[in-house]
C-alpha cells in the first residue's frame, strides 16, 4: 500500500513540475514574440511597404494568444478543482514569489491568495475578451 501511495505522490509531483515548465515556456514565448513583433513593426514602419504589416500580425497575434492562455489557465485549474496546478502555473510565471513547497505544506494565506489571484486573472481576462469582441463588432 505504501508503494502505491509513493507512486501516486511521484506522479502528482511530476504533473506539478510539468505544469511549471509549460507555464514558464508559454510566458517566455509570449515575451519573445511580443518583442519580435515590436521590432518587426518598427522596421516595417521605417523601411517597409504596408503589406509587410502581416509579418507583425503573426507574432503579435500568437503572443496575445499565449497571454490569454497564461492568464486563463489558473482560473481553469481552480474551476477543475486542482488548485495546486494553479499555484504551479503561477510559479512558472514567477518562481521568486511562489515557493516550490508542496500544496499540502502551503499556508492558508497562500492558499487563499492562489484562489483569489486565479479567479481575478480569469475574470479580468473574460472582461477584456468581451470588451475587445464588443468593440470590434460595434465598429
Amino acid at each position: 500500500m505504501a508503494k502505491g501511495l509513493h507512486s501516486m505522490r511521484w506522479k502528482s509531483d511530476t504533473t506539478v513540475e510539468k505544469t511549471v515548465l509549460v507555464s514558464r515556456r508559454i510566458i517566455w514565448s509570449f515575451f519573445g514574440l511580443f518583442f519580435l513583433a515590436g521590432i518587426i513593426s518598427a522596421f516595417v514602419e521605417a523601411y517597409g511597404p504596408k503589406w509587410l504589416e502581416i509579418l507583425v500580425a503573426i507574432p503579435g497575434g500568437i503572443s496575445m494568444l499565449l497571454l490569454v492562455i497564461s492568464c486563463g489557465m489558473p482560473g481553469i485549474f481552480i474551476l477543475l478543482g486542482v488548485p495546486w496546478l494553479a499555484r504551479a502555473w503561477f510559479r512558472g510565471i514567477n518562481p521568486i514569489w511562489y515557493s516550490s513547497a508542496p500544496w499540502d505544506d502551503v499556508s492558508g494565506g497562500e492558499v487563499r491568495s492562489t484562489y483569489l489571484q486565479s479567479i481575478i486573472s480569469f475574470v479580468v481576462l473574460i472582461i477584456v475578451i468581451v470588451a475587445v469582441v464588443r468593440f470590434n463588432f460595434q465598429r
